[in-house]
């Protein structure tokens, strides 16, 4: 029998969950206590800020600043404490004290890190309504203390009440499902905190969230209003089905292993972010997974995850999956997800790839797909990627990647040798046949340089296109890796209309 483990769950663990949708990674998150993680035979890594976090961190500074300074509102913060969060005791003072400082029924108030806490109303109607043996588990699920971004509070003089509506900063341009399930969950919280204290000259905007996002370019801030009603629905899902499913696993399983076989997980780009992601893996690759098929997409997962909680596959195994696409109820996977079509029309390609890959060998894995966009024949292949910085949102690296059809020498182009200088030859070809590719980066996070990589990749670009196009004759087909980076280049391209020098 395992030692008793500790599960702490929060808003911004359950709001995560919806940008993943596994179970596994929900669970490996919500234990903290790294000797916990270890006697289940999983390892918690050292904490890493990643890059993302500190942008949202700055974003959130940001966003406090222009508050502060803004006469129009005024903002209620802790001063006692470093990252100026306040006590729950604290924050029900602050709820039961508005009104009472004259000036605050004329001003929009931010309360900044307020602290808000499972209370007895929101486990009634949560968690002990589905979790009715929650007492009898062989472990602890508790809920930490949480601190939404900002409460924002107005006098609604008609009602003679405050309006608290929940405010959550983020270093993105649109608004995501996660922030949505946040925000509600934060206000689903707080109008029990309200109910259970009795603080009746203040009520929770329950019907809309706010979100403000931070535009990428000219780095204003965005608001984005948005109605809690799907979130609040996917939060009555959580609690009734998705948690006591997640509650009963871990209750079932004696030690890691049988946690790892039972949680329910998906394998996606995201998963390189967690550090349960290599026992995912090997888990995976020891069941012969058919997702570790690469360029799975989101429906091609939502479609196997269904299929086997239906019963339908009895596992996500390759074999399994193959003899379902080519049974009578194949259909159930190809309709409508092009991703299965592709797999079920080379099935033995894909079959010989996944096999060698779990024996651990290399072999090139089948990527079907086309595009009534892209030409039958093309002299040149133009392939370019932006990176873009998560911070200021201005791109730091450029390359690009010029690859001529078979017998165009890429010389032809140019006068000189010296006009294509990093010329690499491809082995076997005679000197001169090959690609042309270059790179630029900025070496500092300054304005100058951003403006200084980005010139000099459109004179690089344009300077590959002049040369083409001196014979009429040649066509030239630009590609991207997917929309992320096609929509770098977008606005790359439309800041430097709006900004850089016409010459």
């Amino acid at each position: 029998m395992r030692n008793r483990i500790k599960v702490s769950l929060s808003a911004s663990r359950i709001g995560a969950y919806y940008g993943k949708y596994c179970r596994r990674n929900l669970v490996y998150d919500a234990i903290n206590n790294k000797t916990d993680l270890r006697s289940l035979g999983w390892e918690k890594p050292e904490r890493r800020d990643s890059s993302d976090a500190l942008a949202g961190d700055k974003w959130e500074a940001e966003v406090f600043r222009r508050l502060q300074e803004d006469p129009g509102c005024k903002v209620l913060f802790s001063e006692k404490d470093n990252r100026k969060t306040f006590t729950f005791e604290q924050t029900i003072e602050l709820l039961k004290n508005l009104g009472k400082e004259k000036d605050k029924a004329h001003k929009v108030i931010y309360i900044y890190q307020a602290c808000v806490k499972v209370t007895p109303s929101f486990q009634e109607k949560f968690i002990n309504k589905y979790l009715v043996n929650k007492k009898d588990f062989h472990f602890d699920l508790e809920f930490s203390s949480m601190f939404p971004d900002f409460i924002r509070v107005d006098y609604m003089k008609a009602e003679e009440r405050y309006c608290l509506t929940i405010v959550d900063v983020k270093n993105a341009d649109r608004i995501k499902a996660n922030a949505q399930i946040q925000i509600s969950l934060y206000a689903l919280m707080l109008q029990s905190i309200l109910e259970d204290y009795h603080i009746d000259h203040c009520y929770v905007n329950q019907q809309e969230g706010l979100v403000w996002n931070k535009e990428r370019i000219t780095k204003n801030l965005l608001e984005h209003v948005f109605d809690m009603k799907d979130a609040k629905e996917e939060i009555d899902t959580f609690f009734a089905e998705i948690l006591p499913d997640v509650c009963g696993i871990i209750e079932q399983s004696d030690n890691g292993t049988e946690l790892m076989e039972q949680l329910p997980c998906r394998i996606s780009m995201q998963c390189e972010y967690c550090g349960n992601y290599e026992k995912c893996i090997e888990k995976a690759v020891a069941d012969k997974s058919a997702r570790l098929i690469p360029y799975m997409s989101e429906e091609a997962q939502d479609r196997l995850t269904y299929l086997v909680e239906q019963g339908q596959l009895s596992d996500d195994s390759f074999a399994e999956v193959k003899e379902y696409l080519l049974g009578p109820d194949g259909a159930d996977m190809t309709d409508g997800c092009s991703f299965w079509k592709s797999v079920k029309n080379d099935i033995d390609a894909y079959e010989q790839a996944m096999e060698a890959y779990f024996r651990g060998e290399k072999i090139r894995v089948p990527k079907k797909g086309s595009s009534i966009s892209f030409p039958r024949f093309q002299n040149f292949a133009l392939m370019v990627t932006a990176q873009r910085d998560v911070d200021c949102g201005r791109i730091y690296a450029y390359a690009w990647y010029l690859q001529p059809s078979k017998g165009i020498d890429i010389f032809e182009i140019g006068k000189t040798e010296t006009d294509f200088a990093d010329i690499r030859t491809k082995e076997g070809e005679e000197n001169g046949l090959g690609t042309y590719f270059g790179t630029i980066s900025a070496t500092h996070n300054t304005e100058e340089e951003f403006n200084r990589i980005d010139r000099e990749f459109v004179e690089k670009i344009y300077n590959i296109l002049e040369k083409i196009s001196e014979e009429e004759t040649n066509t030239l087909q630009w590609y991207v890796m997917d929309s992320y980076e096609r929509n770098n280049l977008e606005e790359a391209l439309y800041h430097m209309l709006e900004t850089l020098d016409s010459e």
